[in-house]
């Protein structure tokens, strides 16, 4: 079979926003690795310029090509339709869409959606999720409605349509802004503090804590993203993160995964420590497998997805669904023990499972440390097999700045206290890497789950 797997959002090394992923083990080395596993299978990639998320690239040319997977550029200025276009003339007999991370509006996996759908229209059989699904969770407010609609419990929250919301700086002929007193009027509602994000940006890049009213209306009124805003009562809860695989009423419940956090209970996602997978029943993780693979199939997922939790009083809120490619995504695989396209692909081919018994997962952590040359990673790897995929990432932000990490996937582990030891043999020889905070952050996020009350 053919099989196609495209990626279509990128933006170019021009553009402002392109963030630079370079990946050990390289794309190109795991492409093959699929090939091999496969190979009654042709692959072929399909990719927009994003980075590196994908294929090894940097925004202007591809840096390694995979000796048995055939890479082909999209040309940034094609649309929907040429892309799908460009991707029939091949006639694959399936396509997958590997939807990525968008910077700053996260609306990668509405354009492989809305492709998708065009290559249906020819006879492809596709691999993505719904166009609606993908634009629902791309605007956070329609998801969090139709997940409350279908019994999930989400934050309550209130929408602002930012151009609204700013009508009267715009215009100085409006002498009252009726739209900010109704926003004003319902997030008084709310339960204070409340979190102020950002409707369809991407992470958490811009998230804020407001503890008053007066304080959350000057926040919106600072916000100059461009972007709607949702303000939500903050769940005072623990972090968590769990990803669902699968299509057509098959699916795989991949987690929980623990996230470190902030004094204000949020996630830097630049800096927090994760750990997985988390056992321990006091956090009801068979109510939450359910409730997961309940609303895989309510919403029909088609594909991967990634959702931010979190555990409150004994419950469990959806914070956000993300229908793509997730940097978390490194850290299942590396509980699978597997290579990371794996799951993303599997579920459109015949005998892939993408179910793992628990007894063939190992328990890992993600952590982030300074930005290192890539030989001293290497050599890392190479010193400790249980660096499964480090990944060396900088993004440009306002500015000269630059937000500049290495992140790891370190697993392989039968227990927690062994993943312990391996981080503090890791720290023996580089300290500057697993460094005495991540450690620490590590055992602090252990001794909580393991505990056995809350």
């Amino acid at each position: 079979m053919k099989i196609a797997v495209y990626s279509s959002c990128g933006n170019g090394a021009e553009s402002a926003y392109i963030a630079a992923y370079r990946f050990l083990p390289d794309r190109a080395s795991l492409w093959d690795e699929i090939s091999e596993m496969f190979p009654e299978h042709e692959f072929k990639v399909y990719v927009g310029l994003q980075g590196g998320t994908t294929i090894d690239e940097d925004g202007v040319n591809i840096l390694k090509n995979a000796k048995n997977v055939p890479y082909t550029l999209i040309p940034l200025e094609y649309g929907v339709e040429e892309i799908a276009d460009l991707i029939a003339k091949d006639s694959p007999d399936m396509a997958i869409a590997f939807s990525t991370p968008s910077i700053p509006y996260d609306w990668g996996s509405v354009r492989d959606s809305l492709i998708a759908e065009v290559l249906r229209e020819k006879g492809i059989r596709t691999l993505s999720h719904n166009t609606w699904l993908s634009e629902e969770a791309f605007e956070k407010h329609k998801i969090n409605k139709r997940l409350k609609e279908l019994g999930f419990l989400v934050p309550e929250g209130v929408y602002i349509n930012k151009k609204l919301f700013d009508a009267c700086y715009e215009n100085t002929g409006i002498v009252r802004n009726a739209y900010r007193d109704y926003i004003r009027h319902n997030i008084r509602k709310l339960k204070f503090p409340v979190i102020i994000k950002c409707d369809s940006g991407a992470g958490s890049v811009g998230l804020s804590v407001a503890k008053t009213l007066d304080e959350a209306i000057n926040t919106l009124d600072s916000d100059k993203s461009g972007m709607d805003m949702i303000v939500e009562e903050r769940i005072r809860g623990i972090n968590f993160g769990a990803e669902i695989y699968g299509s057509d009423g098959n699916y795989s419940f991949k987690g929980p995964i623990i996230f470190s956090s902030n004094e204000d209970g949020v996630t830097d996602p630049f800096a927090s420590v994760k750990f997985g997978p988390v056992r321990n029943e006091k956090f009801k993780i068979k109510e939450l497998r359910e409730e997961l693979l309940r609303m895989a199939k309510e919403l029909n997922f088609c594909g991967g997805v990634q959702i931010d939790l979190m555990f409150c009083e004994g419950k469990w809120y959806i914070i956000e669904i993300n229908p793509r490619f997730s940097l978390m995504s490194m850290l299942i695989a590396a509980i699978d023990n597997r290579n990371m396209f794996y799951n993303f692909v599997a579920p459109a081919l015949e005998n892939a499972k993408i179910d793992t018994a628990l007894t063939e997962q190992k328990f890992a952590i993600d952590f982030k440390t300074l930005i290192f040359e890539e030989d001293i990673i290497k050599n890392l790897r190479k010193d400790f097999a249980s660096i499964i995929t480090a990944m060396r990432f900088s993004l440009p932000t306002s500015g000269n700045s630059e937000v500049r990490y290495t992140e790891m996937a370190m697993g392989g582990f039968s227990t927690p206290q062994e993943l312990i030891d391996g981080l503090k043999e890791i720290n023996n020889k580089y300290p500057l890497i697993a460094t005495d905070k991540v450690i620490e952050n590590v055992v602090s996020l252990i001794d909580y789950i393991e505990r056995e009350t809350l």
